[in-house]
Order: C-alpha cells, then structure tokens, then sequence
C-alpha cells in the first residue's frame, strides 16, 4: 500500500475504531478548569501501539503521526486505547486544526450552548463537520 494511499485511509477519526472513551463529568465540572490544548505526545507504547495497529499502521509509522485524543481532556477524555486517534501530521486535518474545534465546543459548551454528550461528539466523531461548521469560509 502506498503512503497516500495509507494516509487517505487514516484521515478521518473512524467511530468504529475510536469510539471515545471519558470520565463521567458534568457541565459544571467540566467548565470549572479553563480549555487548555492538549499537547501531549507522551503515549505509553502500550496504549500507541495498539491504536497504530487498529488503524493498519505499523510502529515505525508512529513519527507520521501525533497520538491525539478523540474525546479531548477538557471534555472529559482519557487516555485509552478506545479514546486515542492517530492524527497524520502530513493532513489539513491535523491535530491544530481538531484542537480548534475543541476549543470552540468547549466554549459552547460552557455558555450553554451545547449539552455535554453533544460537545463531546462534535469534538471527536464529528469534528471534520464541526470545524466546517464553525470555520469553513
């Protein structure tokens, strides 16, 4: 398989691969720590590895990607293999750009403008749809 072919294959955060998996929060929990983008790469091998391998990819493929969380931490996402996507660093959609989308969700989120369970799927299976929404000219 050739590398865009693979690329093309791996762009979108696929649901039935990376359902999302979060800490039971609510809105007021939630909202009380400011949004902060999650930078973190630092992936223990045992949870990357197993994300790399749902989506087709091997190990050594790991450096054309940025291990990202579907459900973001500051909606309430974790680090598990269910919640982690990886986000090529050769796309348009990238990790900056879903980190985007988080944020503005979060804002929403937190001016009641989305219920928690919408915020979080507008941030992780929908967030293509989302950025768009929200930043397509």
């Amino acid at each position: 398989m050739t590398g865009l072919l693979l690329l093309q294959l791996v762009l979108a955060l696929r649901p039935d691969l990376t359902p999302g998996a979060a800490i039971p929060r609510n809105v007021s929990q939630v909202c009380a720590v400011p949004w902060t983008a999650d930078r973190s790469t630092d992936v223990p091998t045992a949870i990357w590895e197993p994300v790399l391998r749902r989506y087709g990819l091997t190990w050594e493929q790991r450096t054309d990607y940025l291990p990202t969380l579907a459900i973001p931490k500051s909606l309430g996402g974790v680090y598990a293999v269910e919640n982690l996507w990886p986000a090529p660093k050769a796309s348009e959609w990238n990790q900056t750009r879903k980190q985007l989308v988080e944020h503005r969700v979060y804002d929403e989120l937190c001016a009641g403008r989305l219920h928690l369970d919408e915020a979080q799927q507008k941030a992780s299976t929908g967030w293509i749809a989302t950025w768009r929404m929200y930043f397509a000219k």
